[in-house]
């Protein structure tokens, strides 16, 4: 399978001038083509982006010289020969499967659920080695269903200076978001999945308060200055959320994760609280450790990316709190479904199932909120 994008301005360029070089050697084929090319031109986009299937054995030289033109000819209804584009005209990618991919494990989520603390607890196993330090985004590089050839082989690659790491795994705290990912990921022999799950509602809040919320800009020289959160837009108060769904949108997973659900079973894919990291950090690492097929080691705890203290008005409004618990229905009764279906012996902790959230802990509203340093934006609280 090849997959073409085609820059079609410049080739329909070409286009022209190669049926005008045919009027020398064909008296009058440019006056009876010149009509049909240029019916058919009006209807080309800028850019051609799509696949054709070519026999093993031909090269991507051939492809471009004849399966190419032929193609083109064929899907335009030419019934006369196009010329070969140029390099820089046509790209071209021959396609590979999910399923040539050497890939044991993935982090696969929830963003700001802990997905940083189940990556510093498991690299701490001497046989599990990740793709990299950061979060990997690999299944992002293009939307095509499926990857480039070069993108796999450099992939697995990576793998020959593993030392000695037995299991190779990647994190990405939006894996699980991405329809296409998720069908994806199912086409890779033998992956397993981990996901980190917490309290929707404290989820939502901390997003707000690090994209939504409006604040003061200490480093700024206007003490007085705002700055506008995503889609240029700032809001004073959690409250904003009753009265613009649009805030709640991108924090939705339960059909998100429902998905995950019946793709992968039990033996495939393990699901933690975070109340989890809090009580039962060790044993937690263990039992993934155990769910891996790798040696447990003495683990350490890590508790990354937290922020405590009132961070928004939220916690000082208890009708506020439960209204939007109301909103999120779907999403806490998906977090208790996969605790209790993929919790391996981890299931719903009593904050999950009495709706507890991080206002009901006073340790976590004692502590002043640091600084946070989103990418390209200043934030002081």
């Amino acid at each position: 399978m090849i997959l073409f994008p085609s820059h079609l301005q410049a080739y329909a360029r070409s286009l022209r001038m190669g049926t005008e070089s045919q009027e020398e050697t064909c008296e009058g084929c440019l006056e009876a083509h010149l009509e049909a090319i240029r019916s058919h031109l009006r209807l080309l986009p800028k850019h051609l982006v799509g696949g054709l299937c070519a026999p093993p054995g031909c090269e991507l030289k051939e492809v471009r010289r004849r399966a190419f033109p032929a193609f083109l000819a064929h899907a335009l209804r030419f019934d006369f020969q196009v010329p070969v584009p140029k390099p820089e005209e046509l790209q071209i990618n021959e396609l590979s499967h999910w399923s040539q991919l050497k890939l044991d494990f993935v982090i696969a989520g929830l963003d700001s659920c802990g997905t940083n603390t189940l990556f510093r607890g498991l690299k701490q196993v001497e046989e599990v080695q990740f793709t990299m330090d950061d979060e990997d985004d690999f299944f992002y590089k293009h939307d095509s269903l499926l990857p480039y050839k070069a993108e796999v082989e450099d992939f697995n690659f990576r793998w020959l200076r593993g030392g000695k790491a037995r299991l190779r795994g990647l994190r990405h705290p939006g894996l699980y978001y991405s329809h296409r990912v998720r069908l994806a990921m199912r086409q890779i022999p033998g992956l397993k999945l981990v996901l980190a799950l917490c309290d929707p509602l404290g989820r939502f809040e901390k997003r707000f308060w690090l994209y939504h919320l409006c604040e003061v800009n200490a480093h700024h020289p206007d003490p007085v200055i705002r700055i506008s959160g995503f889609g240029g837009r700032c809001f004073t108060s959690t409250k904003a959320a009753l009265e613009e769904p649009w805030l709640l949108r991108p924090i939705a997973f339960a059909a998100h994760l429902a998905q995950l659900e019946r793709l992968f079973g039990p033996e495939e894919m393990r699901a933690v609280h975070q109340a989890h990291f809090r009580e039962r950090f060790k044993e937690v690492f263990e039992h993934l450790a155990h769910f891996l097929g790798v040696r447990p080691t003495d683990f350490q705890a890590h508790r990354l990316n937290h922020h405590g203290g009132h961070r928004t008005d939220l916690c000082r409004n208890a009708s506020l709190v439960v209204d939007l618990q109301r909103m999120m229905s779907a999403e806490y009764q998906t977090v208790e479904d996969l605790l209790q279906s993929h919790g391996g012996g981890f299931t719903a902790p009593q904050e999950l199932l009495r709706r507890r959230t991080r206002c009901d802990r006073p340790e976590e509203l004692a502590e002043e909120p640091m600084m946070v340093v989103p990418k390209g934006r200043l934030v002081a609280v």
